[in-house]
């Protein structure tokens, strides 16, 4: 068991290496209330900045190779974030588009170029993802602004790097 600092923020881990007979490890790392500012979460189109997160991680897996501790991954990962920004897509401004659009000629195209730029604030966001020998699944999902709920749903596969995964979006009526 160890704590860690990384930018004042304190990271509790608790790890398990089993070198005997079958390696492996177990892994069980919390991270409470640390500033997103400070980590990097996401790539270099989506990503998350500003506000706080917290993350309960559990993992354990055959660790007798890199492929091995892939294909055998299990655990979990709960994680929330509030008062945050996801770049790479920017909802409200699909949003205002569809509400005084006349003609829907047009709307794709205006759609693409909102989800690969711009940025929505949320207020929360949380999840929890199960891992079952590699293969990932979101179990809840959750989004949250004003007048906007997201959902995502879905799963893969971390080995080949694949995910299948759905967002719902419900934004509020307009009101004229």
């Amino acid at each position: 068991n160890f704590e860690a600092f990384y930018k004042n923020t304190p990271i509790k881990v608790k790890a398990t290496l089993n070198m005997i007979k079958d390696p492996s490890i177990v892994l069980d790392v919390d991270v409470a209330e640390a500033n997103i500012s400070d980590f990097s979460i996401g790539g270099r189109t989506y990503n998350m900045k500003d506000g706080k997160f917290s993350s309960k991680i559990i993992l354990n897996s055959k660790d007798s190779s890199e492929e091995s501790f892939v294909n055998n991954l299990n655990g979990s990962i709960d994680f929330k974030a509030s008062d945050t920004k996801l770049s790479g897509v920017n909802i409200k401004g699909i949003y205002k588009d569809i509400v005084k659009r006349e003609k829907s000629e047009g709307l794709v195209e205006f759609a693409n170029t909102q989800i690969v730029s711009g940025s929505t604030a949320f207020e929360n966001v949380a999840g929890k993802i199960n891992i079952t020998e590699g293969e990932f699944k979101i179990t809840e999902g959750s989004l949250s602004a004003e007048n906007i709920n997201v959902t995502a749903k879905g799963g893969g596969n971390i080995k080949n790097w694949t995910m299948d995964v759905s967002f719902e979006i419900k934004h509020d009526e307009p009101r004229y």
